[in-house]
């Protein structure tokens, strides 16, 4: 069982791992903004396991990292899509920002 890292950068690819791994996806965020990272919809074989904030500073308002973890529990292909949006508003208005990465796991 590996613990693989993604960040802003990986967005759009494609990454292989094993069933039990754990995959941790660090993006930028303000949550004084309104605007987290949220995870589009709940997809089998990819459990939420963890979300944690770091600013980046200690001045009020700063934005920061926003670490989503998560294990892998199905062997197939599966996509896992987050988006930045504020949870009050329509989910039918479009995001500020996504993130979509296809896992093969094996």
């Amino acid at each position: 069982m590996a613990e693989i890292e993604v960040t802003q950068s990986d967005n759009g690819t494609s990454l292989q791992a094993s069933v039990g791994d754990t995959l941790s996806v660090r993006l930028p965020e303000n949550p004084t903004t309104g605007y987290r990272w949220q995870q589009d919809s709940a997809t089998e074989g990819i459990i939420a396991v963890g979300d944690a904030f770091t600013p980046s500073s200690t001045s009020p308002g700063a934005g920061g990292t926003r670490l989503l973890r998560f294990s892998l529990d199905a062997a197939e292909g599966l996509p896992l899509r987050l988006s930045l949006r504020r949870a009050w508003e329509d989910s039918t208005r479009s995001p500020q920002e996504t993130f979509e990465l296809h896992l093969v796991i094996e």
